[in-house]
């Protein structure tokens, strides 16, 4: 007992863990010691909440430094989340060197009381980011969206929230190069003295009941050092603290580094009894892996055009409309979207020699423009009714018709850009035009 005749916390303890002793060997004598031994628990963590109460309400009034406060049960709640690139797959494989992030908080609606502060901390990793460029570029609270672009690493705001609320929203960010350690706090003051308001109910960010009132969000973004290998997991977390609450960690957000592009092989094989050329191909990736192959072809010496794009299938087949050396040109992409380089030789070449299709024009028709996208006209001298049909490289008649007039309008825009056969009939003549849609 000290000079004011008061228990110290141990003293009451061991009051309560004595008590509880008591009444658990008297309770042994009329229930079995089983109950009588959790009777004697529930008093002794009855006792222990009565402690963490009593803690939590000096921590409160040692915040404001005065001894005499107005109080009420009241309690902000937080859930939390970090979010960045989203990346491909479920890894999230990123081809960039710069990283952007965005850290959410919320004030629940179940809260009794709006959050007078909100303090966040995140740790990055020095060995993987450039912390000297780190960038603030905004920050969130309900309705209310802030952009920031200094050059700097200390970014402050004050924020006049009247009428709403007759308080000043201290915002505050700043990373320190040297732990790696990026701080944001926001903080709601009483206008007249310039410290937290008391008051539970003027806080900055209220339960949020209608959304999103009680949201908000800080975003910035980091470059990665120079140099980082494919296959290096950048990962991070943030702590979010809501007024006296533990702090809460985020979710570990995670992306996998991808700069490297991906290479590619190409084969070419002509089968003369069916006049088909079959492609084939293959690739390898560093880490992602392969999402596509980009196939272009070109007629003896013309310039490639797009021809397919190859997905799950690593084999295609073409079917040449004339007489010529056909060249293949592959580039594979890779999840990351890195492109492999697009060679001026091509990788594959099939040289056709007994179709009996003409290698040029002939006949009183013309087809324009070419290559074409959304539209193509067909203009005809002749006279009388003429079917039409546009045929893939594939063999598949992708659309046809009747021409009526000596000039006749077609909607392409439905069809893949690629090759495409333009075969004309009147009567017994047969005309046919190569085609390249864009």
């Amino acid at each position: 007992t000290d000079q004011n005749n008061e228990n110290s916390w141990g003293s009451i303890l061991w009051s309560a863990s004595s008590w509880a002793l008591a009444i658990g060997n008297c309770a042994a004598d009329i229930v079995p010691v089983a109950k009588a031994v959790k009777i004697a628990a529930g008093i002794a963590s009855f006792m222990a909440d009565i402690k963490e109460n009593y803690d939590a309400d000096q921590k409160c009034r040692n915040k404001y430094k005065t001894k005499r406060l107005r109080t009420r049960t009241v309690f902000s709640v937080d859930p939390n989340e970090k979010t960045g690139n989203p990346g491909a797959g479920n890894a999230r494989f990123v081809n960039t060197d710069m990283m952007s992030y965005t850290i959410h908080f919320e004030n629940l609606a179940t809260a009794t009381s709006s959050a007078l502060e909100v303090g966040i901390s995140d740790t990055l990793n020095k060995e993987v980011f450039d912390l000297a460029k780190l960038r603030f570029t905004g920050f969130s609270f309900g309705d209310t969206l802030i952009s920031l672009n200094e050059d700097t690493l200390f970014v402050s705001r004050l924020i006049d929230l009247s009428p709403e609320k007759d308080i000043l929203l201290s915002f505050m960010a700043e990373a320190d190069t040297a732990t790696g350690i990026v701080r944001w706090a926001f903080r709601s003051l009483d206008r007249i003295t310039g410290e937290l308001t008391e008051d539970p109910d003027a806080g900055f960010l209220p339960p949020n009941v209608n959304s999103p009132d009680g949201e908000g969000y800080v975003s910035f973004t980091v470059p990665l050092r120079h140099g980082l290998p494919d296959n290096t997991v950048i990962s991070n977390q943030a702590t979010i603290v809501f007024d006296l609450n533990k702090p809460i960690s985020t979710n570990v957000f995670s992306n996998v580094l991808d700069n490297t592009p991906p290479v590619s092989d190409i084969h070419a094989a002509y089968l003369q009894n069916d006049t088909t050329i079959v492609v084939s191909v293959n690739g390898e990736d560093a880490a992602s892996g392969i999402a596509s192959f980009i196939i272009t072809v070109a007629h003896n010496d013309g310039e490639p055009v797009p021809w397919t794009t190859l997905y799950l299938n690593r084999e295609a087949r073409f079917v040449p409309p004339y007489n010529g050396t056909w060249k293949f040109f592959c580039r594979a992409v890779d999840f990351a979207d890195n492109y492999e380089p697009a060679g001026e030789i091509p990788s594959a070449q099939v040289t056709v020699s007994n179709l009996s299709t003409p290698s040029t024009f002939s006949g009183s028709f013309s087809i324009y423009p070419n290559p074409a996208r959304s539209k193509l006209f067909i203009h005809s001298q002749n006279i009388g009714i003429m079917h039409y049909e546009i045929i893939s490289s594939e063999g598949l008649c992708m659309k046809k018709g009747y021409l009526k007039q000596e000039q006749e309008e077609i909607d392409i825009s439905s069809l893949p850009a690629g090759i495409y056969l333009v075969k004309i009939v009147q009567k017994n003549t047969v005309v046919t035009r190569k085609l390249v849609v864009q």
